[in-house]
């Protein structure tokens, strides 16, 4: 549905702008939508806030940059993958 697509578009410009994640980080990828065909990459802070952003694939390329766009070098990432 292109409203719900937009509003995610929306709540992942404005969650981009904020500032970098550091310390205990969890990443995950979840396929949403009828057919799954819609990925949203979420970075979470152990304890604190969200960054979720929809990608084109789970290639390793796309989800480290935008890992290494949102979270400092320093902190400890956590990920089931």
């Amino acid at each position: 549905n292109r409203y719900l697509r937009a509003v995610r578009e929306r709540i992942a410009e404005f969650h981009e702008n904020q500032s970098p994640f550091s310390g205990e980080i969890e990443v995950d990828e979840i396929f949403l939508g009828a057919l799954g065909k819609t990925i949203v990459f979420g970075i979470l802070k152990l304890n604190g806030k969200v960054h979720m952003k929809i990608v084109p694939d789970c290639s390793k390329a796309v989800l480290q940059a935008v890992i290494r766009g949102k979270v400092t070098f320093d902190s400890i990432i956590y990920s089931d993958g």
